[in-house]
């Protein structure tokens, strides 16, 4: 099947990327470039996408994921270039010592390409035989779009926010993140939700679910929202902003 051969040669070619980031890595002494690659990863799965799905109305949904995935690129990779390698890895490299090297192969370079590809299955829906453009497309894309505009502004004003000195210390508490803690992680979860109802009138939908399932999970649960919030479990003003601002629904904020 053409669904099977796309998804397998998808399958290769992040293995061999993420190969090629890791060796990088290595040579920079900074693990944070996974960081930058997250976003351009599905780049690359959208080039691979296009070469075997070249469809009019079907290039809408890659066109959405690329241009999240070179927003999100960019803005890490400015990021990256103020702050150097993530406080995370960081951490890692102290804690796991002479196991450092072999642990960020499997549970950051590896662990990343394994999920950027159950996160792009809705991709993988673009088959040979497309549907015309319905309305629950046209939901979809508008919901898609409010998602990546609203990560967007999240990120622009937090970069803002934490380039002038004064603000050094201090918690984020303006703009869209006065109504949650981590509006670019709602914005993100919004986004593939998004991605996957513009798949809803393709078949295997179930394996689109997935990867919203999945990026929610992670944001929520694994590496977005916790870890973020154990950095700043010993400041003051974040576990006041705790105390009055949801974590990631928007909601006017609690008095005190």
């Amino acid at each position: 099947m053409v669904y099977d051969s796309v998804y397998l040669n998808i399958a290769i070619l992040i293995f061999i990327l993420m190969n090629m980031m890791f060796f990088l890595a290595i040579l920079k002494k900074d693990n944070s470039i996974i960081d930058i690659f997250w976003g351009l990863g599905f780049v690359v799965i959208n080039a691979v996408v296009f070469y075997y799905y070249p469809k009019d109305r079907g290039m809408l949904l890659p066109l959405l994921v690329t241009i999240w995935g070179v927003r999100l690129s960019v803005y890490l990779f400015m990021r990256w270039l103020k702050k150097g390698e993530d406080w995370r890895y960081a951490a890692w490299r102290k804690e796991w010592g002479k196991a450092f090297y072999i642990r960020s192969y499997f549970q950051v370079f590896m662990l990343q390409g394994v999920f950027m590809l159950i996160v792009a299955l809705p991709l993988l829906q673009l088959k040979e035989n497309a549907v015309s453009f319905s309305s629950i497309q046209v939901i979809a894309t508008i919901v898609a779009l409010f998602g990546w505009v609203y990560e967007t502004i999240a990120d622009g004003q937090l970069y803002q926010f934490k380039k002038r000195p004064r603000n050094k210390g201090k918690v984020m508490k303006k703009g869209l993140w006065k109504y949650s803690r981590h509006p670019n992680y709602f914005g993100e979860i919004i986004f593939w939700w998004g991605i996957f109802m513009y798949t809803i009138p393709y078949a295997n939908i179930g394996l689109s679910l997935i990867s919203p399932i999945t990026i929610t999970i992670l944001l929520m649960k694994v590496s977005g929202v916790p870890m973020l919030e154990s950095k700043y479990k010993n400041h003051p003003e974040y576990q006041e902003y705790i105390q009055t601002t949801n974590a990631l629904w928007p909601k006017i904020p609690k008095a005190r």
